[in-house]
This record gives C-alpha cells, structure tokens and sequence, in this order.
C-alpha cells in the first residue's frame, strides 16, 4: 500500500509532465509569431540543456544534504516563472531567458530520489521508479494534444498560461509533503539516525559532499556500466526525438494540432506499456532470483536482468530501423510505437540498478539526469539537425540503431554486468 506521500508525488510527475509536454507542439509556432526562424529552437533547447545539467548536479547534492521537499518547492516555482515567461513574452529573447529558472526545474529528480529513498525494498523501489515513466506518460497523453489545440483553437499562449497555474498547484500541494528523509543525511542512507545535524549550506559543503558522493560512485564497476548503457540509450532516444517535431511538419505535413495528437501517441502507447512490464516483470525477475540463489534452474518465464534489457535494446534498435526507413504518416506512427516499447523495458532494470547501487542516491540520480539533459537538450538537436541537413531524415534512425547496437554488444561480451548485485557488491553505507 503506497503512502499519501508517494501517491501526491506520483500526481505531481503527471501534473509536471501534463505543464512541460503542452509546450513542445507550440514552441516552433511560438517562434515563427516572433519573427525567428524555426532552427532557433535547436539553440533554445541547448541554452535549457545547460542550465538543466549544472542545476541537475547541484540539486542532487542538496538533496542528499538536506532533503526533497525543498526541491520539489523550488522546481514548480521555478516551472512557474518559465511559463509565465513564456506567456507574456513579447520578443524571442524572452524565451532564451525563461531557460534561466530551468536552473531549479528538476521535478523528475527530486520525485525519483524521494521514491528510491522511500521504497521498502529493491523490488518496489523498481517497481516505484518503474511506475514514475507511467505517470509521466499519463500528463504527456493529454499534454501535447491539449497544448496543440489550445495553440491552434484558443490562443497561442493559452499552454503556457495554463502550465504556470497547474505548476502553482502543484507547488501548493508540495509544501505539505511530508519529507520523511532526515536532513544531514537525506538520501545518503535510508535509515540515518535522527539526531544528525543538518550541515551548514556554503559553497565548501556542497562541494566536499559532492566530490565525496563522485568518488563513491566511481568506486562501484557496476553502477559505471549501467550508466555508459544509460547515456548511449539516451543519445539514440535523442538523435530521433529531437528531429520529429521539425520533421513532423517539413515531410510530414504535420501543423500544432497534428504533432500534438502525434506525441499523445506515444506518451500513451509507453504507458499501456508501463502498466504491462511494471505489473509483471517484478515478479518474473524475483522468480529467477530465487532460482539462483537456491541453485535451482529458472522457471521459463522468469527473465533475468540481462535478458530484459537486451529484449528492450533489440525492440528499440527495430524501431529507429523503422523511423529511418519511414515515408508515410502510418509508418512513422509505427516505429514510434516500437520506438517507445523498448525504452520501458530497459529503464525499468537501469533504475533500480543505480538506485541500488549508489550510496548517495540524490548524488546518483542527478548524474544519471544530468548526463541525459546534456545528451537530449545539448549534443543531440545539433547532431539531429546536422544528420538531416546533411544526408537526410533516414540518417537518424539508422544513426540511432548504430548508437544501441554498441549497446547490445557491450552488454552481450561482459563489459556492462546487469545482474543484480549480491551483498557483497553493494557499495556501503557511510
């Protein structure tokens, strides 16, 4: 039975992404009003990737320090200010400022950490991080479509208006959480004594605690295995994502409304999804555990943590395939439908294992996020826009298949374990 607690966090990622995701079918739009060209939003998404990967770093460790409520407060305030920016925003400058308060907007980390840190096993603890990408689809179903409607049928800044009201509720309901993790040691540990001190915030704090959590998280093989598979994953997710909304209109004919309903697809085909794997798949790999453990052969359906990350990684390498050889709306339609079965399937394991894994889980999360804001927001609208500019749209798919074929091979020749950790494996606790 979950707590109060994590069902109201489990509301506020489908409120977050239901506000962030009504953005992305208006923004090309949005910069055409203001006169700037729709490549601009490359740079824009870049100037937010910057922001996000030197906030990431740092919310993580006042995490660990201090706790995640406190987060949570200031990423829907910050989401606030940023659509309200966006609203009354009378010059495409605007917009590559409302990217500043993105410094603070890591609604997804603090969420994750809190529910990591709160899981009373390994079990739930995936089961928990599992469900996150559920609830998350939940706001991008209706997100995208509504933002697109509302941009076409209403007014073109009615999303954003929207999106800064829902984050102030959000930012609301928040204050009322109760932590539950002690401050001084938040997310270090999951049973602190409660009598630690909460550290004083300064620069030489946050910097000590943090260069302690890196080299507690370099010292584990393990954990650097699962983030190498991690970060290339997330480059070839990216390469593909990255160019859909531009593509979408420029082959595809697709105006607001048509990318929005596009984009409900497939928030919604990832949480059917979800649903499915993370209702299952638990219980599967708990079977295969227990056969090992006792020396005993698998039951046939048990899966093991390898086996169901390379079943994800060869649905994904399928579906860029399909995007690259992609030539009619149908078809687009059905690789991102195979482009997004496999994704669930392999982030459902990689969380649990660098929650597990870590010491510092705050620490932890904000490298895996911090690299992934890098890789979507920095690296990937460049090399996206460069890949179609230069040899076309097909360039991305196939490029993306290369990027998870290196994946498959690192994980089939022993390079990246994936198994669950034994005891002795798990890096201890301070």
């Amino acid at each position: 039975m979950c707590s109060p607690g994590i069902v109201l966090i489990f509301v506020n990622i489908a409120l977050y992404a239901f506000c962030f995701q009504m953005q992305t079918p208006v923004q090309p739009k949005l910069l055409r009003e203001l006169g700037v060209d729709e490549s601009a939003l490359g740079q824009m998404q870049a100037v937010f990737g910057v922001f996000q990967t030197l906030g990431t770093l740092l919310s993580g460790t006042l995490m660990d320090m201090y706790g995640t409520r406190g987060l949570l407060v200031l990423n829907f305030v910050s989401s606030a200010v940023c659509y309200g920016m966006y609203y009354v925003a009378p010059d495409a400058w605007w917009l590559y400022a409302a990217q500043v308060p993105t410094l603070l907007q890591h609604g997804m980390l603090a969420s994750r950490t809190y529910l990591s840190v709160h899981a009373n096993s390994d079990q739930q603890r995936e089961t928990l991080l599992g469900m996150t990408r559920f609830a998350y689809g939940a706001g991008m179903m209706v997100g995208p479509a509504l933002g697109g409607w509302l941009a076409d049928s209403v007014d073109l800044r009615a999303p954003a208006g929207l999106a800064a009201v829902g984050s102030l509720v959000s930012c609301a309901s928040v204050v009322l959480l109760d932590d539950g993790t002690p401050p001084g040691s938040a997310t270090r540990t999951e049973a602190a004594p409660s009598a630690d001190a909460k550290p004083p915030l300064s620069v030489a704090s946050v910097l000590g605690q943090m260069r302690s959590a890196a080299a507690k998280a370099w010292a584990v093989p393990a954990l650097r295995g699962v983030l190498f598979i991690r970060f290339v994953g997330m480059l070839a997710a990216s390469l593909a994502y990255r160019a859909l909304p531009i593509v979408a209109k420029s082959q595809f004919g697709m105006e607001a409304t048509g990318l929005g309903a596009f984009m409900s697809f497939s928030a919604a085909v990832g949480a059917a999804t979800q649903v499915a794997v993370v209702g299952g798949l638990p219980a599967m790999r708990s079977a295969a555990r227990r056969a090992k453990a006792e020396g005993k052969p698998a039951p046939f359906w048990a899966l093991s943590d390898t086996s169901v990350v390379l079943t994800g990684l060869v649905i994904v390498f399928g579906g860029f395939l399909l995007l690259g050889a992609a030539t009619e709306t149908a078809q687009l339609y059905v690789a991102v439908a195979v482009m997004v079965l496999g994704p669930v399937l392999v982030d459902v394991i990689l969380s649990g294992r660098i929650a597990s894994l870590a010491t510092d889980k705050g620490f932890a999360n904000s490298v895996d996020m911090a690299g992934g804001s890098v890789l979507r927001s920095i690296a990937a609208p460049y090399l996206s826009a460069w890949l179609v500019s230069t040899f076309g749209f097909a360039s991305v798919g196939h490029s993306a298949a290369v990027l998870v074929a290196v994946a498959v091979a690192a994980v089939l020749s022993g390079a990246v374990a994936l198994e669950s950790p034994e005891p002795a494996e798990r890096p201890k606790e301070a």
